[in-house]
């Protein structure tokens, strides 16, 4: 098998001429970057409870077919993304917009941020007639944002119980914590109040002064 040149020369001619003049796709070597695919969509993807992520593709068709109706060239109409709050999945449920965000005539990508948590969302990408009403050029499916995390759920799952005093106690007359006495102690006691008088966090403090770990 033979290997690829680390440097090839020659662009498209000098691959075919390496692999016996083969037919390759020419796109395999254009270094432009090129993100028009001719086809007409806007997508939107939900980044966190409150934020969306929205891209869009508007083929060169439906561009010339805007600019002839709005007598205007692509980059001299004014447009907006518009976010509705959709009940349903049902598109033609659309109710009143909740976030307008002008965008410039070669923005194909952008962030709305500030939305309603747990809510239902279907964007619009639209410009406006001489009157100023708004004229939908792509509409997206509907997108549901997250409610937001349950503040418990960055809670600590364990606590330090206040059974310290009582193992103290127990230590002091030769006995041991049993875990019958240790569960009597917890219920007992609130957990959610430290007992820093005991515990300092590494040793368990005696009433005599001494320390145990």
């Amino acid at each position: 098998m033979r290997e690829w040149p680390e440097n090839p020369t020659g662009g498209l001619n000098g691959a075919n001429a390496w692999l016996g003049n083969a037919e390759l796709d020419a796109s395999l070597f254009d270094t432009s970057w090129r993100n028009r695919w001719q086809t007409d969509r806007l997508v939107v993807l939900v980044r966190d409870p409150v934020t969306i992520f929205i891209y869009w593709d508007v083929s060169d068709s439906r561009r010339k077919l805007i600019c002839e109706h709005f007598q205007s060239s692509w980059a001299s109409l004014p447009f907006e993304l518009v976010v509705f709050n959709a009940p349903g999945t049902d598109a033609s449920q659309v109710r009143s917009p909740v976030r307008r965000q002008t965008v410039t005539p070669q923005q194909t990508r952008a962030y709305i941020h500030e939305l309603a948590p747990g809510g239902s969302f279907i964007v619009d990408l639209t410009t406006n007639t001489i009157y100023g009403k708004p004229f939908t050029i792509l509409r997206s499916d509907p997108v549901f944002t997250p409610p937001l995390p349950n503040p418990q759920c960055g809670a600590p799952r364990a606590l330090f119980a206040k059974v310290g005093e009582q193992r103290a106690r127990l230590w002091v007359h030769g006995q041991q914590m049993t875990a019958s006495l240790a569960t009597q102690t917890v219920s007992r006691e609130d957990p959610g109040t430290p007992y820093a008088e005991q515990f300092d966090g590494y040793t368990v403090r005696t009433a005599q002064g001494g320390a145990k770990v």
